[in-house]
Parts: structure tokens; C-alpha cells; sequence
């Protein structure tokens, strides 16, 4: 790794929260609890070299389904409201403004109460 690398400003750059204009991807519905045809959106706007790091922004309609992660995520509520539950069926409940972390293999229940909308940083380490 070199560490002496220099960045200069535009490798800066801010989260702009606007509507979501990629294509919308419907959940697998095999994993979908409530909600008819749950879709997401997702606009990468930093992918380290790695494919460790990603920087995004998410978005989803409204609808409950099952997740196992793979990685570990900041997340950074701006739209809608979420409540996450996990397999003992023990929840928490995130507004506009949230900010939490679901860790790497956390298994559970996503459910998005409303359109949602949030910025994430996710890692996903590589393991040799």
C-alpha cells in the first residue's frame, strides 16, 4: 500500500440528496416478507480500487424482506423510516437524521416503512 499518495480537492465530494434516477431493481421476492413488487435504487459515488469501499446513496419502496449482510455498513437515514429486526425478533426503529451501523452477517429483517432513502459506507473486507 502506498501511503504517501496526495489527493487534491476533487477527490472530495458531497452527497447530494436528489430522487434517484438509476434503474430500479425489484427484491428478490423470495426474501420479500410484505409489499408488492419492493423495489431499490442504488448510485455508487466512491468504489475503492480494492472493491472494499463503497459510498452511495440507496433508495427503496416500501416493503419488508429477509437480509444477511456480507459487509459491514454506516448508514445515514435522510428519507422515510426503517425498523430492523433480528432473528429473535428484537427490533429498532430509525427516523430521518438516523445514523447506525449493521455489521457483517447480521441476519434479520429489513423493513422500509415508506419510500426510504439513505447514504451508506459499506466494507467489505477481502479475506485471502
Amino acid at each position: 500500500m502506498n501511503i504517501n499518495v496526495v489527493r487534491d480537492i476533487t477527490s472530495v465530494f458531497r452527497f447530494e440528496d436528489t430522487p434517484l434516477t438509476e434503474p430500479a431493481i425489484s427484491i428478490d421476492a423470495s426474501v420479500v416478507l410484505s409489499g408488492a413488487n419492493v423495489i431499490e435504487r442504488t448510485r455508487i459515488l466512491y468504489a475503492d480500487a480494492a472493491g472494499e469501499m463503497t459510498v452511495g446513496l440507496w433508495e427503496s419502496s416500501p416493503g419488508a424482506w429477509r437480509i444477511e449482510t456480507n459487509e459491514d455498513e454506516y448508514v445515514r437515514l435522510l428519507h422515510g423510516e426503517i425498523r430492523i429486526y433480528d432473528g429473535t425478533g428484537a427490533g429498532r426503529h430509525f427516523k430521518p437524521g438516523d445514523s447506525f451501523f449493521v455489521p457483517e452477517h447480521f441476519r434479520g429483517v429489513w423493513e422500509s416503512v415508506g419510500e426510504v432513502r439513505k447514504i451508506f459506507v459499506s466494507l467489505k473486507r477481502k479475506r485471502g
